[in-house]
């Protein structure tokens, strides 16, 4: 199915504290500029970049601390970033192809 699938079943079926939360995802920080980029190969268009200052209360990096999440639930995430991005891609287009049909 998918790593974050994998993770959400794990936490379903966690017998412990009711209470317990987890982070599931990539383990690797990832910059807002590096993902853009990556997108943009997967779809060969270029996307339009307008920078803002950050909005209070906003982080400058992000990623997940997924050490609770591999030692409770066994969760080991093996889908890279990139082959992420290319199943989201092929999703989207998959979806937008059919919404058109649909709308015909």
């Amino acid at each position: 199915m998918g790593d974050i699938v994998d993770g959400i079943r794990a936490a379903a079926d966690y017998s412990g504290q009711s209470y317990d939360v987890f982070n599931l995802g990539n383990s690797h920080p990832v910059t807002l500029s590096d993902l853009i980029g990556r997108l943009e190969r997967q779809t060969g268009m270029k996307g339009e970049i307008r920078r803002h200052p950050l909005c209070p209360g906003e982080i400058a990096t992000t990623w997940a601390d997924i050490s609770k999440a591999r030692r409770l639930l066994g969760y080991s995430p093996t889908t890279s970033i990139d082959q992420g991005l290319e199943k989201f891609v092929e999703w989207y287009k998959a979806s937008i192809t059919t919404q058109r049909t649909n709308r015909s």
